[in-house]
């Protein structure tokens, strides 16, 4: 473990799913010295067998090593090597061509990104899912979505609209996140360095300059010197250490207490992420007993079928909706059998923007994050949320879906404020994509 001082010449601030890949290519180069810094813990390569079960488990996502555990959905970001890729929902989507045009930006576009994006999929392990991990659910999902005239996608990733069996990113039976993908085959260099549990408190700038960072580990603070520093600690992380750097809104920082350095209005705004409704079934006595079948073979995956669908409003030749099957343990009772089948809405080109602030210096205090579901003046996310949920009745109104599930009771009064009513009538809040 490198001491106060220790230098380098990239330091990369957060572990996660990127954090793991650049500490990977960057340490290709011999004559790089690299470190990577995570908050959370580094259990190792995979095949020392020291993972978690829940964390290499493919077949639902964890929240074991959430930054806050238990705590809102929105927010669930992991705090471990690996980051999300490690606690995810394992399926791979990419969103349309014209989702990376439009960023305009050389070298940047679907095209030139194409073989970039062939390449990480065959580093993660990306392959089709396979008929015993399907689960009745999922299945009947697809029939009834191409019963009510949506086409069958071969290859989910084809660019048109439609619904498919969505790739996933699992090998040997596991989520094979990207310290398995990527960090393991460089852990043996000699010029990389990994150190966990050390959270990161800002980058030292000095002379305009970023020169190092000021991690915390076991209580003790240290200074790391780099040539290069690279701030990859994900959408509420990055902008919460840039922050505590001077980096940022100055009005804001003076408020919590941080000297300016560099007046930076756009760090911890336009934040966007997906976010939609879930609609909650309770599934047939016939749905229980296969889904227990299945689950009881430990393969099935809780997702494995997407419907890429169209709003009112959205281009034609693209898509703006994603309609996702999931079925898990009803853990919480909501539908009154063992198992309960749902059926998320997300708004996958969101115009709604919400922002990052910080709650104090303290580089323990979490984020205040205004996540800004629906703020859109013109309520563009909203009538695209309506336009899916009409949708996602018509596919389980059909009759393939509609066999396998029942109407539930009334709503209940347990409704959060920015929830909806699911089409059997139970309550479902609003929730961010994985």
């Amino acid at each position: 473990m490198p001491g106060a001082g220790a230098g380098f010449d990239a330091l990369i601030l957060g572990g996660g799913t990127a954090g793991c890949v650049l500490a990977a290519r960057l340490s290709e180069d011999p004559g790089c010295a690299v470190a990577v810094v995570e908050a959370g813990p580094d259990y190792g390569p995979f095949e020392a067998g020291r993972w978690p079960a829940e964390l290499v488990d493919p077949r639902t996502p964890s929240d074991s090593h959430d930054w806050e555990p238990g705590g809102d959905l929105s927010l669930a970001r992991a705090k471990v090597i690996g980051g999300c890729s490690a606690h995810n929902a394992a399926f791979v989507a990419r969103g349309h061509p014209s989702d990376y045009d439009e960023w305009d930006v050389p070298g940047w576009s679907f095209d030139a990104l194409e073989p970039q994006l062939r390449r990480a999929e065959s580093a993660i392990g990306t392959r089709p899912i396979e008929d015993s991990e399907l689960g009745p659910w999922a299945r009947a999902f697809v029939n009834g979505a191409d019963a009510s005239g949506i086409p069958v996608l071969d290859d989910f990733n084809d660019p048109g609209h439609g619904v498919g069996l969505v790739p996933v990113n699992v090998q040997r039976s596991a989520r094979w996140n990207t310290a398995f993908a990527y960090l393991d085959a460089a852990r043996p260099r000699e010029n990389l360095t990994v150190i966990d549990r050390a959270l990161v408190d800002r980058v030292i700038v000095d002379g305009g300059r970023a020169t190092g960072a000021v991690v915390i580990r076991e209580e003790q603070r240290m200074e790391l010197k780099a040539e290069l520093v690279i701030v990859c600690a994900g959408a509420f992380g990055s902008p919460s250490i840039l922050m505590r750097s001077g980096i940022g809104p100055s009005r804001h920082l003076r408020e919590v207490g941080v000297e300016p350095t560099a007046e930076l209005s756009g760090v911890g705004n336009n934040l966007q992420d997906h976010f939609g409704v879930v609609l909650v079934f309770t599934p047939t006595d016939q749905l229980v007993a296969q889904l227990a079948v299945q689950d009881a073979g430990g393969r099935m995956i809780a997702s494995g079928s997407i419907a890429k669908v169209r709003s009112a409003a959205c281009q034609a030749g693209t898509w703006d909706l994603h309609l996702l099957s999931w079925s898990a343990l009803d853990t919480q009772g909501v539908t009154g059998k063992d198992w309960r089948v749902q059926l998320s809405v997300y708004a996958m080109r969101p115009l709604s923007k919400g922002s990052v602030r910080l709650r104090d210096a303290n580089p323990e205090s979490h984020p205040v994050v205004e996540l800004g579901y629906l703020s859109d003046p013109e309520d563009r996310d909203l009538a695209a949320l309506v336009d899916g949920v009409g949708l996602a009745r018509r596919i389980t109104a059909s009759e393939p879906t509609s066999r396998t599930r029942r109407m539930a009771a009334r709503p209940t009064s347990r409704c959060a404020p920015a929830s909806t009513t699911t089409t059997d009538g139970r309550c479902s809040s609003m929730s961010s994509g994985s």
